[in-house]
């Protein structure tokens, strides 16, 4: 909460049509920031994004969600959190390194910023990640042949005791 406080405390300070963020950082696991931003500056948040389109005001995204994808149109401004899917990386030429390194970088600090120190650093952030985990992938479940019905009922009930359900 603490760093997308901050994040949009320096983007009110400037002008933009489209923030992109990633899905989520490696060392919070979390996936909040993106659309914590979206909600305090009040713009619309698409996330999972694998495919991008801009028409006139508007975006039009290929959301990924679990095992479906989602096409969400959305007005400019919003945000949209990105999957690795969507870019390729490519090298910069020398002339577009050229181009960035003579444009120079914007420095934003604490004085800045309208914001209270209160929902600053770690006294800012109610949330705590105590573990990460990579999700583990199940086993297949058990087919039950459906054209015997009463042996179809006794081999889940049979599961159902293994599991101590019943």
């Amino acid at each position: 909460m603490a760093t997308a406080y901050v994040i949009a405390a320096a983007l009110k300070t400037m002008e933009y049509d489209l923030i992109v963020t990633g899905r989520q950082a490696i060392d919070g696991d979390t996936a909040q920031v993106g659309p914590q931003i979206a909600e305090q500056l009040n713009i619309p948040n698409i996330s999972y994004a694998e495919d991008i389109r801009v028409e006139d005001s508007s975006v039009i995204v290929n959301s990924q969600l679990g095992d479906r994808c989602y096409v969400v149109k959305a007005k400019i401004p919003c945000l949209i959190t990105v999957l690795s899917e969507l870019n390729k990386p490519r090298y910069m030429t020398p002339g577009g390194i050229f181009d960035a390194y003579r444009k120079g970088i914007k420095k934003i600090t604490r004085r800045n910023l309208d914001v209270d120190d209160r929902y600053l650093g770690l006294k800012g952030s109610p949330t705590r990640v105590v573990k990460t985990f990579t999700k583990t992938v199940k086993a297949a479940g058990t087919v039950i042949d459906p054209s015997d019905p009463q042996e179809a009922a006794r081999c889940m009930l049979e599961k159902l005791r293994e599991k101590f359900i019943l």
